[in-house]
């Protein structure tokens, strides 16, 4: 089974692209949609951040393992 990190090098420019501009689109309406503000509001962003970026990069992964058809990078 091949580790974390060289899963993460076998990633192209384009999908890694892709997955911060998700990670950075959720955040934004993490950031505009909550009632909080401050330290508050920063905080939920970055963890919405981070969650989804970690959760595209999962399901970027999975994909390029499985390699269906309708999938090419």
């Amino acid at each position: 089974m091949p580790s974390v990190p060289s899963l993460l090098r076998d990633l192209s420019g384009d999908e890694i692209v892709s997955i911060a501009v998700i990670g950075i689109t959720v955040a934004v309406l993490a950031w505009y949609q909550t009632n909080m503000t401050g330290i508050r509001r920063l905080t939920d962003a970055v963890i919405v951040l981070l969650v989804s970026i970690g959760c595209a990069t999962a399901v970027t992964v999975v994909l390029k393992g499985l390699n269906p058809t309708w999938y090419s990078s």
